[in-house]
Order: C-alpha cells, then structure tokens, then sequence
C-alpha cells in the first residue's frame, strides 16, 4: 500500500522522558503467542499454523481515548485523521501499538492495557515500531522536515539514544518503514522494501540491497503493476496474479522459521463510484509452492493505518483495525489456497 505519513501537530515537553501509564481490563482476552523466534532453522520444533478456513478472531481490544489509542481529526471536515501507527508483537504475547495520535505507546497483554505517553523535545509523527530485548526503538519525523530519526526507547518508557538517520534514508529517498533482520539487523525500507538499507546505528553507516538480504538470498519485487508480478525468494522465483485488473503492489510481510514466507498484494481498482482497494496476503513454502491466503480487511478501516499488518512468531497473521469504539488486533486465520 501507498505509503502515508500523517504528521501530528501537538506540543511535547523535553527529551528526559517519562511516561503516564493507565491499566485497563482487556474487553477480550489476548492469544498468547508460542515461544519461538523467526531466527530459528528448519528442523526445529516449530509448528505451522492450521489452515482453518476461519473468521478473524479478536485476540486484544484496546480503548480509545485517554486510557488507550488517540485519534486526532476524525470528524474534522477536509482534515486527515490520525490514529495508530504501526503494530508490533513479540513472542511472549504482546502487542505493542504505536500511538502516533497521542505520541506513545499502547501494549496490549492478557493482564490488560497499559498506555506509556512520551515526552518528546519536538514535534513530529511516528512512523514504525519494533520490539527489543530491553525495550523499543521508533521510527520517527519531526515535524516540517525530511530526515528521520530512529529513538531507542526502555522498556519504562525513557527516551533514549536517538539515531538521525543519514542522507540516502531520508523521506525523500523513499522511507517507508524498518524492521529488525533474522539476527536482530536494523534494516530500513525503502520504497516498501524495494529496496532495503542495512544499518549500523553505532557508526551509521549502512548498505543497500535490492530487497530484503536474508541469508539464503534477497527477497524482492522484480516487476511492478504488470498482470503478474514475479517476486524473487532467494533462490525461488513466484508469481502473484492480479485479481483485479487494476494497479497491483506486493510487498513482503514476513518470514518463518521453516524457510516459508508471507507476501502481501494490494491491488487498486476505479470504476464510476471511485477508487477501490483489496488486500491479500499469500504464504508460500521456501520452495514458492502457495500453501494459503487471507484477505486482508482494509476496507473496513476507520483510519488508515501505516503499518497494520505482522507476521506473528507463531506463522499467524495480525492485523491492526481501528473501530470508532476501539481499536482492535485480529489473527487473520488461514485461507485455503484453492
């Protein structure tokens, strides 16, 4: 999907850091996720996920409002909403939202929601969000300018390091995201991880590949918006058909510990009642062979999300949906392939 980054006017305090925490029952109970890690190999007790054919099941249900997410504009005529960021989720059972209204973070757990608001020395949207062993780090704008910063933040909510992430990776060169490598690498993508920059926040400096460099070869998009498109698995090669007829994009969601791998297709359609978009993701085995799918609910979206989808440790797939009442996660369940 078209990356958008909507940037939050609101007013900061310094960059000592600090946090308002609020726990809240959970409406619904959160699916712990087995303890495995997407750095394993195959041969490992690793289990894949049942194809169930099933509805989408909500495992945590966080408020909105001052004890959960924020949404700023919503009903504000000719103004663009913003909402939740990005989701994360960690083998333990977490799920960690990235609070871009409220600038902070919401992490959702059987015990309930705990919200962590954060003080910040400037203004700026938050993009993206990964979880460390001893907290987070964000990727973050400020406000009015074109570089990015990635800010480590503990586990308690304290800002601090913060990385400013060096001309090449900037906005305009195409920033969309980050994520954490199978040995705990920074990478940063570009254009939806076209292209993908491995960076050492030590030193800052950083090479990139054309599309994402696992140890068994790069995984990349080698064409765009044609009638099928050819992504390149390491040594595999699939296609992803276009359902639709219209504009197709497909990006790359995640990995398993067996060698399989999730791509997603979002697919852009227009007739006389406007523009449309579908989501679907696609798993397939490490030899390309379609082992499932999953629509992906974009449409029903309140607020657009920039990064709403993960790849759980467990192989399932989760979705960040925003609701009026709420703001939902939901285990996305198997599709058959057929």
């Amino acid at each position: 999907m078209v990356a958008l980054i909507a940037l939050v006017s609101a007013c900061s305090g310094d960059s000592s850091g600090g946090t308002t925490t609020t726990n809240v029952p959970p409406e619904t109970t959160s699916t712990s996720i087995p303890d495995s890690t997407t750095t394993a190999s195959p041969g490992t007790d690793w289990e894949r996920p049942p194809v169930c054919d099933c509805e989408p099941e909500v495992v945590a249900s966080i408020p909105v409002g001052e004890s959960g997410v924020t949404y700023l504009h919503l009903d504000t005529p000719e103004a663009q909403p913003v909402g939740p960021g990005a989701l994360a989720i960690d083998d333990r059972g977490r799920f960690v939202v990235l609070d871009t209204g409220g600038l902070g973070i919401v992490v959702a757990t059987e015990a309930g929601v705990e919200k962590m608001t954060l003080e910040w020395d400037r203004i700026q949207s938050l993009i993206d969000i990964v979880i460390v062993d001893d907290g987070y780090l964000i990727l973050e704008l400020p406000f009015g300018s074109d570089q990015a910063r990635i800010v480590e933040v503990a586990a308690d909510a304290t800002i601090g390091n913060l990385y400013d992430l060096p001309q090449g990776l900037w906005l305009g060169d195409g920033l969309t995201g980050f994520r954490l490598g199978p040995n705990d690498e920074t990478w940063i993508e570009l254009e939806l991880g076209n292209r993908v920059a491995d960076i050492d926040l030590s030193t800052l400096e950083f090479a990139i590949t054309e599309g994402f460099p696992y140890p068994d070869g790069l995984y990349v998009i080698k064409t765009w918006m044609e009638p099928t498109t050819l992504f390149q698995a390491g040594d595999t090669t699939v296609e992803i058909e276009n359902q639709s007829g219209g504009v197709m994009t497909s990006y790359m969601i995640g990995k398993n510990p067996d060698g399989s791998f999730v791509l997603g297709a979002n697919e852009l359609t227009e007739d006389s009642e406007g523009l449309h978009v579908t989501d679907h993701a696609l798993w397939f085995d490490a030899e390309g062979n379609l082992l499932a799918r999953v629509d992906i609910p974009v449409g029903d979206q309140l607020i657009y999300v920039q990064h709403p989808t993960v790849l759980g440790a467990d192989g399932n797939l989760y979705y960040l949906l925003t609701t009026r009442d709420d703001v939902q996660v939901l285990k996305l369940g198997w599709q058959s392939a057929g």
